[in-house]
């Protein structure tokens, strides 16, 4: 079988070189190029997290999140992975509270003051744009006790 891969750049200043990442679509394989060292070898890291990923990513503080779908027992259910540049180690997020078990495909992941941000729309098929008179933001506040905060803003 062909795997599609999505290549990421992240140039973090707080690390001191950068890394370009190439992520196999079924989540499985991550394999790390890091930049700005004597020594340019790829590295391939495997994930234990059973998932496909959507596409979406977003790199914040060292650590690049994106939207995947659990694949295994509980297949369907929408999960963020979570890779931490520094520790080169995978870890997810649940999705819990106000989440359907599976986020709309127009979930936008956003930079919220640094921290992850979730971006929807009950108009517009989810999309949130200049159109919708409101939109949810759900802030993930603590990755280890995966406490989120919902915002919801009315546009007038």
């Amino acid at each position: 079988m062909e795997w599609k891969w999505k290549a990421i750049l992240d140039m973090t200043p707080l690390l001191k070189s950068s890394r370009y990442c190439l992520l196999r679509d079924d989540g499985k394989e991550l394999h790390v190029l890091t930049l700005g060292t004597n020594r340019l070898s790829w590295r391939a890291v495997e994930c234990c997290i059973p998932h496909c990923s959507s596409g979406k990513w977003i790199c914040i503080s060292g650590v690049l999140y994106y939207i995947a779908t659990e694949s295994g027992p509980s297949s369907g259910e929408s999960m963020v992975v979570c890779f931490d540049l520094r520790s080169e180690k995978f870890s997810s997020v649940t999705l819990l509270g106000g989440f359907n078990k599976a986020l709309p495909h127009s979930t936008t992941m956003i930079n919220y003051n640094g921290r992850l941000g979730l971006l929807m729309s009950s108009e517009n098929s989810g999309y949130a744009s200049r159109s919708c008179k409101s939109f949810k933001l759900w802030v993930l506040r603590d990755a280890a006790t995966l406490e989120w905060s919902k915002r919801v803003y009315v546009l007038c």
